[in-house]
């Protein structure tokens, strides 16, 4: 599903077709990653060892949010415990990047969370997976049926606010 949403973009962003393949049970798509890198430069974020959400985006509407996270989640994973969707995951190792993903998250009424040993994962616990789910959701039809799930309580709530703000 992955791949072949992401052959698609490419075509529709760059006019290019991807080289598609099946390798063992892995989907493969591959494209001229000089374009995707021009492409982000040119829309201002996303530079090499300086990763960021572009301003144009981090000043859109909500259905860019939406779609821009979405996007963003798919390198994420869904974890289960007991049979529960206990947390979703995603982790970046620049932080610019975490704060930012979480202001967005929060901007669109969610509550994520963090551990102080863990500072590049970000996570939704509890009831946030489910509201993820229905709210902005997977690509993948796999990690949207485990989002699916029954969900715990939530714990490990952080809202993020700027140093200078803060009391």
């Amino acid at each position: 599903e992955v791949a072949a949403r992401f052959s698609e973009l490419c075509y529709i962003l760059f006019g290019v077709h991807n080289k598609e393949e099946k390798l063992g049970n892995m989907f493969l798509s591959t494209c001229n990653s000089t374009m995707v890198q021009q492409w982000m430069y040119n829309i201002g974020g996303c530079y090499p060892k300086a990763k960021y959400i572009p301003g144009c985006i981090m000043q859109s509407r909500q259905c860019i949010h939406r779609a821009f996270i979405r996007g963003l989640f798919e390198d994420g994973t869904v974890n289960v415990k007991n049979q529960m969707a206990d947390h979703i995951e995603w982790s970046t190792c620049f932080p610019r990047l975490l704060m930012e993903v979480q202001v967005v998250l929060t901007r669109l009424g969610f509550i994520t969370g963090y551990t102080k040993k863990q500072r590049r994962n970000l996570y939704l616990y509890g009831k946030e997976v489910s509201k993820y789910r229905k709210e902005i959701g997977f690509v993948s039809h796999f990690k949207q049926q485990r989002a699916a799930l029954p969900t715990a309580d939530s714990t490990r709530y952080r809202v993020p606010v700027p140093r200078e703000y803060a009391c």
